[in-house]
This record gives C-alpha cells, structure tokens and sequence, in this order.
C-alpha cells in the first residue's frame, strides 16, 4: 500500500503563495501530475511527506477535497471522511513501524490554527528529532493542546455538529516559550536544551541527523 519511508526527497522551493501550496498539489494530483512528496492516494485523500518534518517521521492525509479549509468548516456529514483519513494514518503508522526501528511511538492530529490551507491530518512520530525543529512554537505546536487529536475532533463534532477553535487560547499555547517533555514532563527554556535531550532520548539515525 505505501513505499519505504523516504527521508531525503526534494522538496519544493518556499513558495510566494505558500497558504494555498496544498491547494496546488490536489489540484495537480487530480490533473495526474507528477508529485515528489506523494507518498499515497486513493478516491477521498492523498499522503504526502511534509516538507519541514518537525520529527523522525512526519506525513499528511490530506482530503482531495480542497473546499475544506479549516477544523471550522467540518460538519457531522464529515465524519466518515475524518474516518477514512484516520484509517490511511493508522495503516500508514504501522506500515512505518514494520520497517523502521520506531521507539516514540505516534500520534495523529490537526494544528488548532494551520499556517496552509486544506485540512491536512498530521501523521508524527513523537520523538520530535528534526533539523526543521528550528522555534520553540515548532516545538509546542505539536506538544501542547495547539495539537488537536483527531479522535477528539470526531468525538465533537458527533456530539456537537460542529467544530470551534479558540484562537486566543490556543495562540497563548503555541506562542509560550517554555517547552514540555511528553514523555517526562521535564521543563525546558530553550532548544538549545530541549533538541540535545530529545536527540539523547531517541538515538535517531546518526546519518540523517548529522
């Protein structure tokens, strides 16, 4: 169903219109053009690797779809589409840790306010070792409530319809300085002690991390 893990793929030049960058990747796929990061597709979605890979591995199920933007726009009649991108995430996580030596373990989430638009379902490990780990809100948006699972989502939106997003608390999470290990709850004020440890705690592939 996927190909080995790439870790090195050419990635595409920062574009001037980067917030609709997934809008033209669906609309090439769609038209049968040539993708580097393509990892999957099929009918409802498409698997690309990210570009900036806040972690050892780090994919997006994105919906084909592209008129859904944001958490926002999604409705009860979403739910099997949230579903399906689950379902490609889970099996896309176990064909990884098949063929990888894996220790972090993953999780699977949306941003609570994206920097690109079209929906796109992270798919992380979480041992965040990246030489794209660059910001302290890199960090924390994956390690603070920013991070949306997407259990959570679909769990809302059945009891709710819907699906709001506090922007002013979730800004406050994201834009904090401080940094939490998940795995220990340790404390730290800077990368510069937050990626030694992560790396210490991980043991990541010497050669890609060098």
């Amino acid at each position: 169903m996927f190909p080995k893990y790439q870790f090195e793929f050419k990635r595409p030049h920062p574009s001037s219109d980067f917030k609709n960058a997934f809008v033209k990747i669906i609309r090439d796929v769609n038209e049968g053009a040539g993708v580097e990061s393509l990892l999957y597709k099929d009918d409802k979605v498409i698997v690309l690797y990210d570009a900036f890979p806040k972690a050892r591995f780090h994919c997006l199920v994105i919906p084909r779809d592209e008129k859904i933007e944001y958490l926002s726009d999604l409705k009860k009649e979403h739910i099997p589409l949230l579903e399906h991108m689950k379902m490609i995430g889970s099996k896309l996580i176990e064909h990884i840790e098949g063929t990888n030596d894996v220790k972090s373990g993953f999780k699977m989430g949306f941003h609570a306010i994206p920097s690109i638009k079209v929906l796109h379902l992270h798919v992380i490990s979480q041992d965040f070792v990246s030489n794209h780990l660059k910001k302290p809100h890199h960090y924390n948006s994956f390690a603070t409530d920013f991070f949306i699972l997407i259990e959570n989502v679909i769990n809302t939106l059945m009891e709710q319809g819907e699906y709001k997003v506090d922007e002013e608390k979730s800004k406050k999470m994201v834009d904090k300085k401080e940094m939490l290990c998940l795995k220990t709850g340790k404390v730290f004020k800077s990368l510069g002690q937050l990626k030694p440890y992560l790396q210490h705690r991980n043991e990541p592939n010497k050669e890609f991390f060098s």
